[in-house]
């Protein structure tokens, strides 16, 4: 079994650091000690590691503090081989040279594992809660069909224009209802990669508070709801989005063409929860995922937008923007 003096010798062999004589040393020992042979394997597959990792930035403050460690050495060093009348007290260094650099290698390794393992896991996370939010939604827009003549909730609106700063009709005040008639809780309208802002519903209110009580999009309902027990749209309800993570395709009351392209929901960066008729909800990393590829940001067939556009068809996807965003 090695002792600490010998597993130090070795992370310096294994970092290079030794002299020549010091590494012809420890590879003639190598030969003949097993047990020596079997440290030193365990210590170069732990350094082995380092460049199977991401690169990833070490802290700003690691070498900063490395080498304040490493002066603090050498002046205890130095007052150590100092006379004894020159020195006021000395200490014996806590950490050896070839120990710091050890412990450096091992942080940098630390930091690449745990930093893209913790960054995976919260938007694992935030995906699977609003993937709960959407699934709550679509049950009670079932609810409300049930209780409405299979149809799904719509806009109460005359106005057909929902594009602009001003003006413009609210298609969210349609989800709204499944809040006034408390079908659903406000909070679960808020997508946790989106980092919304819950309410409390008051008497008399109609929509949503402001923009960041509602992060996600719901079907064009400013012209016609959508019947549930349609021939067309019962046939096609596991592939008819109906609403999804908030569009990238309107931004600030403004039309992006490249969003349009395949653009994804900012929500999440790399893709969007959607919600189906059927009241499933999938993860699509795409946005053309709706009735035979459908775009759902999109009506099928327009790259120009005015704003007071609509559906072509029962199945059309059309998850529009809400006031504000």
């Amino acid at each position: 079994m090695t002792n600490r003096a010998d597993e130090e010798l070795l992370v310096g062999y294994v970092l290079g650091q030794c002299d020549k004589e010091e590494a012809k040393a420890v590879a003639e020992r190598l030969a003949r000690d097993s047990d020596f042979a079997l440290s030193y394997q365990s210590i170069k597959r732990t350094f082995d590691t380092i460049s199977l990792l991401p690169s990833v930035e070490p802290p700003a403050h690691l070498v900063e503090s490395t080498l304040m460690r490493v002066r603090a050495m050498r002046q205890t060093e130095a007052l150590v081989a100092a006379p004894a009348p020159m020195r006021r007290r000395a200490w014996a260094p806590t950490f050896t040279l070839r120990e710091l650099t050890a412990l450096a290698a091992i942080v940098v390794v630390a930091i690449g594992i745990l930093v893209p393992v913790v960054s995976k896991t919260r938007e694992r996370s935030q995906r699977e809660l609003c993937q709960a939010n959407q699934g709550q939604i679509g049950t009670a827009l079932a609810a409300f069909s049930i209780e409405n003549d299979d149809f799904l909730p719509a806009a109460k609106t005359q106005s057909h224009q929902w594009l602009g700063k001003t003006n413009a009709a609210s298609n969210s005040s349609a989800l709204f209802q499944l809040v006034a008639k408390n079908l659903a809780k406000p909070d679960v309208f808020q997508c946790p990669g989106a980092g919304g802002e819950s309410f409390v519903a008051q008497a008399g209110m109609i929509d949503f508070p402001h923009p960041r009580a509602i992060s996600y999009s719901y079907q064009h309902s400013l012209t016609s709801a959508v019947r549930r027990s349609d021939p067309a749209v019962t046939a096609a309800q596991h592939d008819f989005a109906i609403m999804a993570d908030a569009t990238p395709v309107f931004h600030n009351g403004v039309f992006d063409p490249v969003c349009a392209q395949g653009g994804t929901s900012r929500n999440h960066g790399k893709g969007q929860n959607v919600l189906y008729l059927d009241s499933t909800v999938r993860w699509a990393d795409s946005c053309t995922v709706g009735v035979k590829n459908d775009n759902i940001w999109l009506v099928d067939g327009v790259w120009d937008y005015k704003g007071d556009e609509a559906p072509i068809s029962a199945t059309d996807s059309f998850l529009l923007p809400n006031p504000g965003q």
